[in-house]
C-alpha cells in the first residue's frame, strides 16, 4: 500500500509533526485523536485529510490548504491561519482565541458550535458557511462576506462587522449586542429575535429583512445614512466626542457633586414642651465641599500639559462648580 507523508514541505519550525496517512483508508482513519503540530508551515497542502482534534496552537499555516479535511474538535489558539482555504471544510467545535483567519477562504464551511474569539477574521469569504450556537465574542469580521450563511442563535457580541456582507443569511436568535454593524449590508438577510442590544448600526443597509422588530431597533443607535425598511426608525448614535464628554461629565457628576443634607425630622407638637427651633444646616459646608472638589481638578490640571485636550473639559468642570457655589450661598 502507497504511503504519503502528511507534511512533506521544507522548512518545517522545530517540534513540527510528520504524520504518516494511507491513502485508501484516508477517509476512515483519522490521524490521531490529539494530532499536535506546531512551527511553521505556510502554503501547506493538507487538503481532503481526517485530522479530527488536530491541535494547531501557536502554529503558522497561513496560506496552507485545508479544503475538504476534517478539523472537527481543533484547537487553534493564537495560530496564523491568514490567506488559508478552508473550503468545505468540516471545523465543527473547533476552539481558538487571537486566531489570525484573515482573508482566509471558509467558503461552505461548517464551523457549528465553534469558539473563535477575540481573532481576526476579516476580509475572509464564508459564503454559505454554517455558523450555528458559534461564539465569536470579541472578534473582527470587518469586510468579511457572509452571504446565504446560517448563523442562528451565534453568538456576536462586541464583534466588529463593519462594512460586512451579511445578505441572505439566517442569523434568528444570534446575538449581536455592542457590535460595530456600521456599513454592514443586511439585504434579505432573517434577523427573528436579534439581540442588537448597543449595536452600533451607522450607514448599515437592513432593506429587505425579514423578522426585525422595531423594538429591536430601539435597543440599538444608528444615523442618517443608515437604510431601514419603511415605518421603521433608529436614533443616532453619539459622535465619537460626545461619547468622551458625556462619560466624562458623568464622572466628574459622580466625584464632585454635593449631596444636600436632608431636612431635620419633625417634631412632635406638645403644648406643655418648650419648643426648639428646627436644626439649620450651614450653608459653609456646602461651599467648602465645592471648594475641595475645584482645588482637586486645579491639582489635576497642574499636572497636565498646556496642549492636553482634557484641559478644556476640566476647566468647565471648574466653571459648573462654581456656578453651583454662588447658587447654595
Amino acid at each position: 500500500m502507497k504511503k504519503i507523508s502528511l507534511l512533506t514541505q521544507a522548512g518545517l519550525g522545530v517540534g513540527f509533526l510528520s504524520t504518516v496517512l494511507s491513502v485508501s483508508a484516508l477517509a476512515q482513519t483519522p490521524v490521531s485523536t490529539s494530532v499536535q503540530m506546531s512551527g511553521s508551515c505556510p502554503k501547506c497542502d493538507l487538503s481532503h485529510r481526517d485530522m479530527e482534534r488536530m491541535s494547531l496552537q501557536g502554529s503558522n499555516f497561513s496560506g496552507s490548504n485545508f479544503s475538504h479535511s476534517n478539523l472537527s474538535g481543533g484547537k487553534f489558539y493564537q495560530s496564523n491561519l491568514a490567506g488559508a482555504s478552508f473550503s468545505k471544510a468540516y471545523m465543527m467545535r473547533i476552539e481558538g482565541d487571537g486566531v489570525i483567519l484573515h482573508k482566509s477562504n471558509l467558503r461552505d464551511a461548517t464551523l457549528s458550535e465553534a469558539t473563535l474569539t477575540n481573532s481576526d477574521i476579516s476580509y475572509a469569504d464564508l459564503r454559505r458557511s454554517d455558523l450555528r450556537n458559534g461564539n465569536f465574542h470579541g472578534s473582527s469580521f470587518q469586510g468579511s462576506i457572509l452571504k446565504a450563511s446560517d448563523a442562528m442563535e451565534a453568538n456576536f457580541q462586541g464583534v466588529n462587522f463593519r462594512g460586512a456582507y451579511l445578505t441572505h443569511g439566517n442569523f434568528t436568535n444570534a446575538n449581536f449586542s455592542d457590535a460595530n454593524l456600521s456599513k454592514a449590508v443586511f439585504g434579505n438577510a432573517i434577523l427573528t429575535e436579534c439581540n442588537f442590544k448597543n449595536a452600533n448600526l451607522s450607514g448599515a443597509d437592513m432593506i429587505n429583512v425579514t423578522g426585525l422588530k422595531q423594538s429591536q431597533l430601539d435597543q440599538a443607535c444608528g444615523d442618517e445614512s443608515t437604510v431601514l425598511p419603511e415605518g421603521y426608525s433608529i436614533t443616532n448614535c453619539p459622535s465619537a466626542n460626545q461619547a468622551q464628554v458625556t462619560q466624562e461629565a458623568a464622572a466628574y457628576q459622580d466625584t464632585y457633586t454635593v449631596v444636600p443634607t436632608p431636612p431635620a425630622s419633625p417634631r412632635t407638637v406638645n403644648p406643655y414642651v418648650l419648643r426648639t427651633e428646627p436644626d439649620v444646616v450651614a450653608p459653609q459646608q456646602a461651599a467648602s465641599n465645592h471648594d475641595i472638589a475645584i482645588d482637586l481638578i486645579e491639582q489635576t490640571l497642574r499636572s497636565l500639559p498646556m496642549d492636553s485636550p482634557s484641559r478644556a473639559r476640566l476647566e468647565a468642570a471648574i466653571s459648573h462648580i462654581e456656578m453651583e457655589r454662588a447658587a447654595s450661598k
